[in-house]
């Protein structure tokens, strides 16, 4: 019975992960990513002409211009440098959350593979069709 209920607790757990990841990719996030995209856009560019206008009292024209170019290629590097490193960071979450489902799938089914097996064998085609709305019901809802 131990058994049983360390399962349940770790497909528990599992499910929680999963939940929470598919809970960051709402649209509220993604409405407010652009939001704050389309902010930081604005911001930089009034940002640069102010910093035009700056360097353009203190020397020429075509290098005030420069000055500037070069600072707003060096900000959006810098913004995509971190751009890169979160989205890695985000990949080993999900690569490491996509290893505990895996073991816990691997482990509910070398537990229950018996009393799973042999209804499969008995009804074939039913549980062909089965696995194939629920592939269908789950890629339709996460993905």
């Amino acid at each position: 019975m131990s058994t049983n209920s360390q399962l349940k607790d770790l497909v528990i757990m599992g499910a929680t992960q999963l939940v929470a990841s598919k809970l960051s990719r709402n649209k509220a996030s993604m409405f407010w990513s652009i939001a704050s995209g389309a902010l930081l856009g604005f911001s930089m560019i009034f940002l640069s002409i102010s910093v035009f206008f700056y360097f353009a009292q203190m020397v020429v024209l075509a290098s005030a211009g420069l000055y500037t170019s070069a600072m707003v290629f060096v900000l959006s590097a810098g913004c995509y440098l971190f751009m890169r490193i979160r989205q890695r960071q985000i990949r080993e979450v999900v690569l490491r959350e996509q290893e505990t489902i895996e073991s816990i799938a691997e482990m509910a089914f070398s537990t229950y593979e018996s009393e799973i097996e042999e209804p499969i064998k008995e009804h074939p085609a039913l549980s062909l069709l089965i696995s194939g709305i629920t592939g269908f019901a789950v890629a339709k809802k996460y993905l």
